[in-house]
């Protein structure tokens, strides 16, 4: 637009004499339609890189958590394979002998076969627990309380009020 100008310009005045070096345009004001119509462009651009950019982190964050779920079910997998009954009764001795181990453990509880591991463990006084149940087909000695371990007692429940005589009218306190 300067070029255009300065060309019309030095057309003009060179007739006259005048040499033209330069045209500077300072301050150009636009009709205001024309620079909304720039800035809704502008705007519209921007939003459309910023929607780019979302669904290109929407696609990597796809990407990573179906890599995590192809992992996940892997592991699962080898994990599964090398699960047998006897590795799960071990662990669950483990467990058990761990929670024997725990200050707070006070009762026993057996299970109700041969393969049945206990719920629960007595500790001793010291706060050392052994093993008081548990593995009953490798041990069958296992399921008798040792003599040294404390028995849990239940307190006792008061018993309940005679029922009232034959022919006596029950009368409830007034609320």
């Amino acid at each position: 637009m300067q070029k255009k100008l300065k060309d019309e310009l030095s057309g003009v005045l060179s007739a006259r004499g005048i040499v033209l070096e330069a045209v500077l345009l300072k301050a150009v004001t636009l009709p205001s339609l024309l620079s909304h119509s720039i800035e809704l462009k502008a705007q519209a651009e921007q939003e459309s890189a910023r929607m780019e950019f979302v669904l290109t982190k929407e696609q990597q964050e796809a990407n990573r958590k179906s890599i995590e779920a192809k992992g996940i079910a892997d592991f699962q997998r080898i994990v599964s394979d090398g699960i047998s009954p006897a590795l799960l009764q071990w662990k669950g001795i483990e467990a058990t002998e761990k929670l024997a181990a725990a200050p707070n453990s006070k009762i026993v509880f057996v299970g109700n076969s041969q393969q049945a591991l206990p719920v629960m463990l007595s500790g001793d006084a010291g706060g050392n627990a052994g093993l008081q149940a548990g593995a009953a087909a490798q041990h069958p000695a296992a399921t008798q309380r040792p003599a040294s371990l404390p028995v849990a007692s239940l307190p006792s429940l008061p018993s309940p009020p005679p029922p009232p005589p034959r022919g006596a009218q029950i009368v409830s306190p007034a609320s």
